[in-house]
């Protein structure tokens, strides 16, 4: 399947190995609370650990941008934003992905490109080809922020312009909810034990 065909999904481009390993760490800290037998003094240790892992999980792991059918969905840790093409002004990724509606700026943390990237592409953008989604061509070499870039804009400049579309928020209800109850329970059991 083509990435302008059907759903794209972009992952995060930073953080993946730290997000992997926090979450792990967290999950053994609570785990070798568990193995080493609870008492009651020790419980903010398994709390803590749970919301670490929690944390590291819902800010280095969760945040994605996924193109679908009619919309562009910028998943960061704590909330989504829903974002139909024909709604879209300006795409432009930086060191994070920004999408223009009118005159609000929805940001996505999920795809960005490095400082550096940034600076070496002013440099070489004319001697650089740009990923062509119609042909193929250039397609390997493309980093994740370059295709995002090239499809997102692709299917902005295809969608109807409509005036009633509407930009959406939906918030990470069970990345919320596991975070605050392992909060609440981690300063409770500092006061308990």
């Amino acid at each position: 399947m083509k990435p302008h065909d059907g759903v794209a999904s972009f992952g995060p481009t930073s953080g993946g190995i730290s997000g992997v390993v926090g979450v792990l760490c967290g999950v053994l800290f609570a785990a070798s609370t568990l193995l080493h037998g609870l008492e009651l003094s020790e419980l903010r240790y398994l709390f803590g650990g749970l919301a670490f892992a929690a944390l590291a999980w819902t800010i280095l792991l969760r945040p994605r941008v996924r193109l679908l059918a009619d919309h562009v969905e910028l998943r960061n840790g704590f909330s989504d934003f829903l974002i139909p093409y024909a709604a879209i002004s300006e795409v432009a990724i930086r060191s994070f992905t920004a999408v223009q509606v009118g005159e609000k700026r929805y940001i996505g943390l999920a795809v960005g490109r490095p400082r550096t990237s940034m600076t070496r592409r002013r440099k070489d953008q004319l001697a650089r080809p740009t990923p062509d989604l119609a042909s193929g061509k250039s397609l390997e070499g493309a980093s994740a922020a370059d295709l995002l870039q090239v499809t997102l804009e692709d299917r902005v400049h295809r969608a109807e312009r409509e005036q009633s579309a509407v930009v959406r928020r939906r918030w990470a209800l069970p990345e919320l909810a596991v975070i605050a109850v392992c909060l609440v329970a981690f300063v409770i059991s500092i006061f308990v034990g």
